[in-house]
Formats: C-alpha cells, structure tokens, sequence
C-alpha cells in the first residue's frame, strides 16, 4: 500500500514536471521564430534598413561616378549626341538614359542629368511627383520650384515643372560629408521671377549653375585664374565668378559692367532711387557702407556711389529660415 502511494505521487510529479517543460518549449519556440523572422526583415527598430546610407546611389540604371568614359561607352553604348570640339576642360555626352559630363583630359565622370526614366535609388526621377521631393527631402522643398540638396558626398539639384519633377542633376561635392548623413538642403536655385529679385542674371546665368554648366551658357572666359588651390575664378567683361576648386558649385559673383542685370533689373550703372525701388528691403548698414540685401541662398551687397551703383557683390550662403524681400 505505501509503496503504490509513493509510485502514485511519482507519477504526478513526473506529469507535472512534464506540464512545465511543454510550456517551455512553446516558448523557446515562439522565440526562435520571432528571432529568426527579425533577422530577415532586417534590424529592430530600423523599419528601413540602409535606406538614410544613400538615397542617391546606385541609379536604377547602376551608373556610377566610379566609370570613366571609356567604361560608361562599353556599358551604355556610344552616345547619341556629342557636343562640338571646343577647347573647354569638360565634355558632354548624351546617352539614351542620361546625360553626362566628363574631364577632357581625364575621362573621369564629374556629373549627371537624368532623362528617359532612370532613377535615383530612392526612386526619384524626372516626371515624379514634387511632392515626393518634398516626402524624401523634407517639408523645406515644398515651396520651391527648385532645390539643391547635399548629401552622401553629392550635390542633387531638382527642379520642377508645375507640379511634377522635370530636372534632376547629380555632381560630387567635396564638402559633403560621406556617408549616411541626413541630406542637407542647400541654397535655392532658380525660384523663379515671382520668388527672387536676384537670380536669374540677364544672361541666363543662376547662382546654382556649376562650372560646367556657367561655360556653357556664356563660354570661354577672357581669363581661367587657377592659381589658388581652392578656388578657380573666371573673369568675363563685365563679371567675374569665383566657384569652389574641389566640386566646381558656384560661391561669390562681382558684377561690374551694365550689361549684366539682376532679376529685377539693376545693374551697375542704375540710379540708387531705382535700386531701392527694386529691392526696396536693401539696408545700408551706415552711411557710405554698401546697401546689403538677402534672400534664401544668397546676400547681395551693392556699392553706391554718387547715386549710382557701383559694383554688385552676391555670395551664396545656406538657407536661411525666413527670407528678406520685399513685396514685388
């Protein structure tokens, strides 16, 4: 009798026992699975892994800076169209997809113009909705009609047509961070008549054309100052315009002959009535200091002398939050 009370109370706590060790195994199940279902979808608490480590690139159609012109015309076939023999440091090739300019004597890839569909990585591309921009860049782009953004050691500059993308251009930027940095938005660029009373210049030149682009539009400068290592300085007639030597983005502009006007018509030569009349917020700062005025990405300082303009300065600066116009 005492030994099948002590068998009967054995088997209880076997089954007990048994009970518990069911119930951890359940749970150690549940675990594996979670574990190994998180490091499918990729690391906890990052819902879009890699995606801040370059929006940018690769391109949809996988061209990258790395490809010189030899490679880029194995890979994507000869161009086009080719720009004229000219005896400017740069050339221009249009492929089916994209545009592209190379150094003359290197070969090496120095920007990008997307056409024809290709994308960035983040999905961007010409005839995108602008309000993606705005969803991939932040709320700072909403009410530009184009911006400049650095980021992951590149300049992207996107412009618009209404409400849709309608230019997407990529160069590198030296003073960019590389890496996964937050991108930065940069000075806005050609905002148009009804935004800015500064750009676009009566040339055509804006104050976010890269060198390239600036050769293009007005050519061959009289002189191309190269002596200092960190900036490169060309001197027209009535211009000169100084851009950064490492990533050739524009930095200052001194304006010096009447033939080249602001947006909002004052050149050098203009009466000071007419200036403040034009850019009617301009401060002068002291009496005989030079007028100064401001808009997001740039500060103009104007030289009056006897009543007259005297020399127009413009430095680009970063974006500020509150512009300094006046109503047009």
């Amino acid at each position: 009798m005492k030994a099948a009370l002590l068998n009967h109370h054995a088997d209880a706590a076997g089954c007990g026992l048994g009970w518990k060790g069911w119930l951890l195994m359940a749970a150690l199940g549940f675990f594996v699975v979670g574990y190994a279902w998180a490091a499918e979808a990729g690391p906890v608490g990052d819902p879009r892994p890699g995606r801040e480590a370059n929006r940018i690139l690769p391109l949809s159609n996988g061209l990258s800076f790395e490809l010189g012109l030899p490679a880029v015309v194995e890979r994507y076939g000869p161009p086009v169209s080719d720009e004229p023999s000219s005896a400017l440091p740069f050339q221009q090739l249009t492929f089916r997809d994209f545009a592209a300019t190379f150094d003359r004597e290197s070969g090496r890839l120095t920007a990008i113009r997307l056409i024809n569909g290709v994308a960035l990585a983040g999905g961007l591309k010409v005839g995108s909705p602008w309000s993606e921009v705005t969803a991939e860049f932040g709320r700072e782009a909403e009410a530009e009609d184009a911006v400049q953004v650095e980021v992951s050691g590149l300049l992207v500059s996107l412009e618009r047509d209404g409400s849709v993308v309608s230019s997407i251009r990529i160069r590198r930027s030296s003073r960019a961070n590389a890496g996964g940095e937050a991108p930065k938005l940069r000075a806005p660029l050609a905002v148009g008549v009804a935004a800015s009373r500064l750009e676009p210049f009566s040339n055509g030149m804006l104050l976010s054309d890269p060198l390239e682009v600036v050769l293009t539009k007005l050519g061959p400068p009289e002189k191309d100052d190269r002596t200092h290592p960190a900036v490169r300085v060309l001197i027209y007639k009535d211009a000169t315009l100084f851009f950064d030597a490492r990533d050739r983005g524009f930095s200052r502009a001194v304006l010096r002959g009447a033939s080249v006007k602001l947006a909002c018509g004052v050149s050098v030569g203009s009466a000071e009535i007419e200036m403040k009349r034009s850019l009617p917020s301009a401060r002068q700062p002291i009496m005989g200091a030079p007028f100064q005025y401001s808009e997001p990405g740039c500060v103009a300082r104007i030289v009056v002398t006897d009543g007259r303009v005297e020399q127009i300065e413009l430095r680009r600066t970063e974006v500020s939050a509150a512009p300094n116009r006046g109503p047009r």
